[in-house]
Parts: C-alpha cells; structure tokens; sequence
C-alpha cells in the first residue's frame, strides 16, 4: 500500500516563493547579459582614451568626406571660419573645460605648439569648446596661460555635424578640406607630432 507525503501549507508557500525568487535571478541574468551586449562596445569606444590607434567610431561617417563647414566666435569676438583656411591642414580639437581628459589635452597641445614650433606653423590648429559659457572657457585659458585658438560652440551645432560622442575629439583635415583621420581621447605630444607628420605627407 502506497503512502501519501502530505506537504503542510507553509512548505508549498516556502517552495512557490523558492522558485519565484530563482526565476526572478534568472530574469535579472539575462537582463543584464543583455544589456552589456548592447552597449559594452559604445562603452568601451567611449573609455578608450589611452589606444594610439585612432577611434573611428565617433564621427567616423565623415571620414575621407569634407569636413562640415562651421562661422564660431573665439573667446576675444573673432569669428573662426573653416573655409577662411586654404591650401592648409587643419586639426579641429574638441574639448570642454570640466572634462579633465580635455583639459589635459589643451595643456598638451600648448605644449606642443611651444616646442614643435616648425611643424606647429606648417597645420592650423583650432580647438572647438563644447556647450560652455564664453566667460567660463575665458577664465579656463586665461589662468591656464594658454595660447591656443577656441572657438565656441555654446549651442553645440558644431558638434553635432561633427557627431561628437566623447570628449576630447580631434578631426585631422588636409589641405584640401577632406577628413583623413579622427581620434576620441587624449594625445600626448609625440602623438600628436606623428600625426600631424602623417597629415602633412
């Protein structure tokens, strides 16, 4: 003669809220399992600040096209304009004061243009502040003792025809105005001279 297990009330309640509780975990695996396959890439893009290989992620549409025409004011009122600049390579660096990676990369840069005095007049170099007040990235150059040119791009159009994702961003541009390499994220200056002797080839 078979016997019955009778199971109480209370284990079934322990039993039901044991497998709710497995089910949920499971549920959150995979949640999160996806997730991490959808954006660990644009995140790992974005992060990616010490590879000296160039990002081409970030803007990369533009890559081998013209670059996007652009009338900013600089900090003292003068109007910097892209096509103002002929039969000149151009490095465009994009950059905001409370990120500390550009303003790193704005202290290079001068740097740069003190000690790579020859190759620094052969390019045209300008930074392109993103989404600041003028009187904050004044301040900003001003305390810093920089020399550099930065326009403002206080609505963030210009970035936006750049498609700027992360900061800072800086557009290589030949003489003839077409884009021929983009990097996302800091340069040191021996960088910086490989790059511009590559733009000047």
């Amino acid at each position: 003669m078979k016997k019955h297990i009778k199971i109480s009330e209370s284990t079934k309640k322990h039993i039901k809220n044991l497998l709710m509780f497995l089910f949920g975990i499971i549920l959150i695996f995979f949640l999160v399992f996806f997730a991490a396959k959808v954006t660990l890439p644009d995140l790992l893009g974005n992060l990616n600040t010490n590879n000296e290989n160039p990002v081409h992620v970030v803007g990369g549409e533009l890559l081998n096209k013209k670059a996007p025409e652009f009338d900013l004011v600089d900090y003292t009122g003068k109007h910097i304009k892209l096509s103002s600049f002929i039969d000149i390579p151009i490095v465009l660096i994009f950059w905001s004061t409370w990120n500390k990676e550009s303003a790193d990369q704005i202290k290079i840069l001068d740097d740069y243009l003190l000690n790579q005095k020859i190759q620094g007049s052969l390019v045209k170099i300008i930074t392109i502040n993103s989404l600041e007040d003028p009187s904050i990235v004044k301040s900003f150059i001003k305390r810093g003792g920089y020399n550099i040119s930065a326009g403002l791009d206080v609505a963030g159009e210009v970035s936006n025809d750049y498609s700027i994702r992360g900061l800072p961003t800086s557009y290589f541009i030949d003489k003839d105005g077409f884009v021929r390499e983009i990097y996302t994220g800091i340069l040191s200056e021996s960088m910086f001279v490989d790059k511009v002797d590559n733009l000047l080839k």
